[in-house]
């Protein structure tokens, strides 16, 4: 059920039971949530000119730029979308994922929108032209990162010394 069909009937029923109003003012307070509860949906999808309203181009008529990164595989590209959602989740930004079956989230701060998606190996930002500098920008501190988490891995590797036990530790 609707929440404002709800709380009309409910008002109505406390106003009937409080003897407020007479039983023809409940009766068209039930009619009117009765009857335009069904009429807002389709009045919502008219407004949007037949659309879901959820794609389309900007106001301005400019189409969205991407911005894609090509990995060596799968897990990497979907390793990488998780640090750029989680790197965006710490800027205060809201991450939402859009679909359940496939990895693409829907990003928002103030007037920034812009989607980030998983297409097998790439990892693809749709952005408009005006917000293209933020999401470079959040895009190199993300991979900044990953790039010294990499050169700690390579360090790690180059001294095996640190993977030797002593006797004492064992």
């Amino acid at each position: 059920m609707v929440p404002r069909a709800e709380v009309a009937r409910i008002v109505a029923g406390l106003d009937v039971a409080t003897q407020r109003t007479r039983g023809k003012v409940f009766s068209l307070a039930v009619f009117l949530s009765v009857v335009t509860t069904p009429m807002v949906p389709p009045l919502l999808v008219w407004s949007f000119h037949g659309g879901s309203g959820v794609r389309g181009t900007t106001s301005d008529g400019k189409e969205p730029l991407e911005i894609a990164i090509q990995l060596r595989n799968q897990e990497w590209a979907e390793f990488l979308l998780q640090r750029i959602a989680q790197a965006l989740r710490s800027e205060k930004f809201f991450v939402t994922p859009v679909a359940e079956d496939h990895p693409v989230f829907q990003v928002r701060k103030d007037n920034i929108v812009f989607t980030i998606r998983l297409e097998h190996q790439r990892v693809v930002i749709s952005v408009l032209p005006a917000h293209a500098g933020i999401a470079r920008q959040l895009l190199s501190v993300v991979l900044k990162g990953l790039d010294s988490i990499l050169e700690s891995v390579r360090m790690a590797r180059s001294a095996p010394e640190l993977w030797t036990l002593s006797a004492a530790d064992a």
